[in-house]
């Protein structure tokens, strides 16, 4: 079987069940297709189909966004070269327009397109395709996909309610598309590019009805026409001279009881019926008549509307028992005749609509009521104006009210009157006969005519009005995107202005930090007090202090390392040698001790106020060579207070003189006023303490910090946790060489060698090494975790 592909087409040299796998071409763009027939979407009742290519797109990763009902999907660019190129919008719209032969019982809210392959045409069977614009749909969510040659970013825009009112596109937000050149894929055939669209407007006429009894001897009869294709816009509305409207153009002696034709502005009909009363003696020259009509006009018609018929019926029991009046017929038949049905203008030597009208014929009934009178109105949506013919050029037109015996009320209200045009524009010969053509004759008792004239000035009032609107919305849109550039400069202003926040928030954050790792180096320096304290505290009275016992039975660690480390220069006690403590201290601060306990930043008279207790105390006066503390600064936390050697004193006595007044202040426990409520109701006591040289507090602050990293990792062991290791007393520390253990684990030392045959296992500090494979066994937590922790520190 051969075929080729056309856009909606399968082309065959043999007809078939369609079958969707032997369409010709791309075959996304078919996929689509089928997806999208399979979903009701009449105007108004568009979400479905927007779910469906709402979640291809975000399938395929693309970036989708709402705008007033409207789609829009962005693609980016497929290579970087074309990424710098301008956007490319895409537009098409969802709906469809939902038109059925009377026949059928197909629900357009509920029920998809049921398509069938008829002579090598797509079709629906019995119902609208909705390739307008559903091809154009598929086409662009093809686009979702890889595209073979380089293509720039796409903005693929699917709009709601264009078949009704333009509702969607009309309502797209200003800005909201961005790029150079729009493709508006609504078109009609493959290869051609059009230029330029219909639009138009709606105009309703009504006029008064008036019903009389239907006349003795009529019987009802349906006279059909069937069978046309119908159509919507552009090309198919070429061949709608012969739509369902035409069969009111002719004229017959019979009452009119009721009819219909169409039931949308913007399809062309598919079906229309008129209900007379006629004698029966004539329904056979009507039937006649009727196929010399039929037979006349289908010789005329296209391919798409072999189908047609006309048809005479009996409808058996009567809906509507009564008959228009005479008047209201004829003015009827005549607004019929002289309104323009399909195209009006064609551009010269072009196969091309310039201009065209339609109508729908809604039915005369209304809910099986009988009213006197009523209103019928019908609604006409030309796409353009028909230009003035010359010969009506300066008609002279005035307003005649109809005979009130004829139409009871018709000169109140809408409808009320008509426009009269002289004799010879209204159809009359010249020689006063009336014009032989039926859909011509004027009935002089007709009420309401609405004349071509007067359409075509009531459009061009349209038309004036729509430009105003027009500029009207232009101006509009200049202000908003006036404003919008307005609130972009806002916007970087804005944004400049919070990018300094973040760096000076970062910056606070920085300083955060390094005041918190402070915090914690001092507190680990006032738990390593405390635990000396204690472990004074602990010992029984009567340690010997080298060779001496101080008169308090409390003995000196302090004393004893040194004692045994000087032991080769002779010097006992407290007396370090000038060798060590003096090699980095001077020899005045050999005689200075720090008193301290106040609170950050106390005033200086403060201190001095609160230190006379001390210094006046009767156990520690004795000792001292001075009453006044040295304080730096107008705010300190603590004082130096001075020593000297007395006559005949050497440096050791004076050591221990020194340390007899470290032990007083610590056994005397004086509280300092100044802090009560801070740490505790009962507030800080005075300490005293030897000013250490830069080397002591180096090897003391590897062990305060080693100590203090360790409790905390030890905290995250998770269900591991060693208990053991999260207490300050689960450590031994040796503070004089700077080297802590827990257990059997050595984890620091700034002054022990490391094992050699284990130098991966080691983190260098800056005051010495910390074992990571001794602190991950004690914590239980990760190595790379354990580093991390040492590292912050540094």
């Amino acid at each position: 079987m051969r075929s080729f592909w056309v856009p909606g087409l399968l082309l065959a040299s043999q007809a078939s069940a369609l079958n969707w796998e032997d369409v010709q071409g791309p075959r996304a763009v078919w996929d689509f297709f089928r997806r999208i027939l399979e979903i009701p979407r009449c105007s108004g009742n568009e979400a479905r189909v927007l779910d469906l290519i709402h979640r291809t797109a975000t399938d395929l990763g693309l970036k989708t966004e709402r705008d007033h009902g409207n789609l829009i999907v962005h693609k980016p660019a497929s290579t970087s070269s074309a990424a710098s190129a301008d956007p490319v919008i895409i537009q098409t719209h969802v709906d469809m327009v939902c038109e059925k032969n009377a026949d059928s019982l197909h629900d357009f809210e509920k029920q998809g397109i049921a398509a069938e392959l008829v002579a090598g045409w797509i079709l629906a069977r019995n119902t609208t395709l909705g390739a307008d614009n559903g091809m154009g749909v598929a086409t662009a969510m093809a686009l979702f996909g890889p595209i073979p040659s380089p293509a720039p970013k796409l903005v693929l825009v699917f709009t709601i309610k264009e078949e009704v009112s333009l509702d969607g596109a009309r309502a797209l937000t200003p800005g909201v598309l961005k790029g150079r050149w729009l493709l508006n894929l609504d078109s009609e055939e493959y290869g051609i590019l059009y230029i330029g669209s219909a639009g138009g407007a709606t105009d309703i006429l009504r006029s008064k009805v008036m019903r009389v009894p239907l006349s003795a001897g009529l019987e009802p009869y349906d006279l059909i026409v069937d069978g046309f294709a119908g159509g919507h816009s552009g090309a198919a509305k070429q061949t709608s001279e012969y739509v369902a409207a035409k069969l009111f153009q002719i004229e017959l002696s019979a009452q009119l009881i009721d009819f219909a034709g169409g039931d949308k502005d913007n399809a062309i009909p598919r079906r229309a019926f008129v209900r007379l009363g006629l004698p029966s003696q004539k329904v056979g020259l009507l039937e006649e008549s009727l196929r010399n009509f039929e037979s006349e006009i289908r010789g005329e018609l296209t391919e798409a509307d072999k189908d047609f018929r006309i048809s005479l019926q009996a409808p058996g029991a009567l809906e509507w028992p009564e008959a228009l009046h005479e008047a209201t017929r004829s003015s009827l038949l005549q607004l019929l005749a002289e309104i323009p049905h399909g195209p009006l203008r064609k551009p010269p030597g072009e196969n091309l609509v310039g201009a065209r009208m339609e109508g729908a014929l809604p039915s005369g009934e209304d809910g099986g009521e009988v009213r006197r009178a009523e209103n019928v109105s019908i609604p006409h949506s030309p796409t353009s104006v028909v230009d003035v013919n010359d010969d009506d050029e300066g008609e002279d037109m005035d307003l005649e009210l109809p005979d009130p015996a004829l139409c009871p009320g018709a000169g109140e209200g809408e409808g009320g009157g008509k426009r009269r045009r002289p004799e010879q524009a209204r159809g009359s010969s010249p020689d006063g006969e009336r014009a032989e053509s039926p859909s011509k004759r004027v009935h002089d008792d007709a009420s309401g005519i609405v004349t071509c004239r007067e359409l075509r000035l009531m459009l061009g009032q349209h038309m004036m009005e729509m430009k105003a609107a027009w500029g009207n919305f232009e101006g509009r849109v200049a202000a908003v995107e006036k404003l919008a550039r307005g609130h972009d400069k806002e916007l970087k202003a804005v944004h400049t202005r919070h990018k300094g926040l973040e760096a000076r928030v970062q910056g606070i954050q920085a300083k955060g930090d390094a005041t918190s790792r402070r915090t914690e180096e001092l507190e680990g320096k006032v738990e390593q007090l405390a635990s000396q304290v204690q472990e004074l505290a602990s010992r029984p009275s009567g340690v010997v202090v080298g060779k001496e016992q101080l008169h308090d039975g409390v003995g000196d660690p302090w004393a004893d390392y040194l004692n045994k480390k000087n032991a080769e220069d002779g010097v006992k006690g407290h007396g370090a040698s000038s060798r060590d403590e003096g090699r980095n201290l001077s020899e005045e601060d050999q005689k200075t001790l720090i008193i301290g306990g106040w609170l950050p930043d106390t005033r200086r008279a403060k201190i001095e106020e609160e230190v006379e207790i001390v210094l006046g105390h009767e156990a520690i006066q004795p000792l001292l060579d001075t009453d006044k503390l040295v304080i730096f600064g107008p705010r300190r936390s603590f004082g130096m207070l001075r020593f000297q050697l007395r006559q005949g004193e050497q440096l050791p006595a004076l050591k221990k003189r020194m340390w007899e007044v470290v032990l007083k202040i610590r056994g005397e426990k004086f509280i300092l006023e100044s802090t009560k409520g801070e740490h505790g109701l009962g507030g800080k006591t005075v300490w005293a303490s030897f000013v250490k040289t830069p080397e002591a507090r180096r090897r003391s602050a590897l062990c305060s910090l080693t100590r203090r990293v360790t409790i905390q990792l030890a905290g995250l062991g998770g269900d591991k946790k060693n208990e053991a290791a999260m207490a300050p007393e689960g450590y031994d520390v040796d503070w004089g060489t700077g080297t802590i253990w827990s257990g059997e684990l050595k984890l620091a030392s700034a002054t022990h060698r490391r094992d050699g045959n284990r130098g991966d296992d080691f983190f260098q500090l800056p005051q010495g090494w910390v074992d990571i494979r001794a602190i991950t066994t004690l914590t239980n937590v990760d190595w790379a975790e354990a580093v991390a922790a040492f590292q912050r520190e540094i």
